[in-house]
C-alpha cells in the first residue's frame, strides 16, 4: 500500500471512531450545537496525541417540536476524552443547554440541595425530554440516576438533577473545568457530551 493509500485508510479508521458513542454504536450522521456561545479551547491535560478541541462556555441547540423519551444513559472512559450519552426512544434531534454551572447543585422543582462529586459542574439541559413514558405510565429509563465511573479521567460523578415539567437535567461533576464538545447521533437517536 502506497503513502496515500495508507494515509486514506489511517483517516478512514479515525472517522469511524469519532462516531462511536461507547457502546459499539456508531453512526455517519452528527449534528453539532445550532446555536453556541463558546470560543474553542485545547486542553493541554489530554494525554500526548491527544489534542481536544472544545467549548468551555455555554452551548445550545433548540428544542425539538414533541417530547422525547430517554430510554439510556452511558457514561464510559475513552483514551482522549470522556464520554456522557443519552439515548432517546424517538426520533428527531434533541435540544439542549450545556454550560458550566456552580455550586451547590439543586434538584430542580424541589431546590433540595444534590451532592455531586468534583471540583467543577458541567449542566446538561435537555428541554422536552423526560425519562417517563406518558403512554404506559411507566418510566422509560430505569437505570442509575447517579454514575461514579471507574475508568474516566476527568469524570467523578453523573448525577439525574431534574425530570421535571419535560426538562432533563444531568449534572457531570469533574475534577476541574474542561473543553467539552456535544452533538447528535441518530439511529439510534442520542445526545453525547465528550469532555476532554
Amino acid at each position: 500500500m502506497g503513502r496515500t493509500g495508507l494515509l486514506a485508510a489511517v483517516f478512514a479508521v479515525a472517522l469511524a471512531a469519532c462516531g462511536d458513542d461507547g457502546n459499539g454504536s456508531s453512526s455517519g450522521s452528527t449534528t453539532t450545537s445550532a446555536s453556541t456561545t463558546s470560543s474553542t479551547t485545547t486542553s493541554t491535560s489530554a494525554p500526548d496525541g491527544c489534542p481536544f478541541d472544545g467549548a468551555t462556555t455555554a452551548v445550545s441547540a433548540p428544542a425539538p417540536a414533541d417530547v422525547l423519551v430517554l430510554g439510556d444513559v452511558r457514561v464510559a472512559g475513552h483514551e482522549c476524552f470522556d464520554r456522557v450519552v443519552f439515548e432517546f426512544r424517538d426520533p428527531g434531534a434533541p435540544g439542549y443547554e450545556v454550560s458550566y454551572v456552580p455550586g451547590p447543585i439543586v434538584m430542580d422543582g424541589s431546590g433540595e440541595p444534590v451532592a455531586v462529586e468534583g471540583s467543577a459542574f458541567l449542566q446538561i439541559r435537555m428541554p422536552y425530554a423526560t425519562g417517563f413514558d406518558f403512554e404506559t405510565s411507566t418510566p422509560s429509563y430505569t437505570g442509575p440516576t447517579r454514575f461514579t465511573p471507574a475508568d474516566t479521567t476527568q469524570v467523578r460523578e453523573v448525577v439525574r438533577t431534574g425530570d421535571f415539567e419535560a426538562i432533563l437535567t444531568w449534572v457531570v461533576g469533574l475534577d476541574e473545568e474542561r473543553p467539552f464538545q456535544v452533538f447528535t447521533l441518530e439511529d439510534p437517536n442520542r445526545l453525547v457530551v465528550d469532555i476532554g
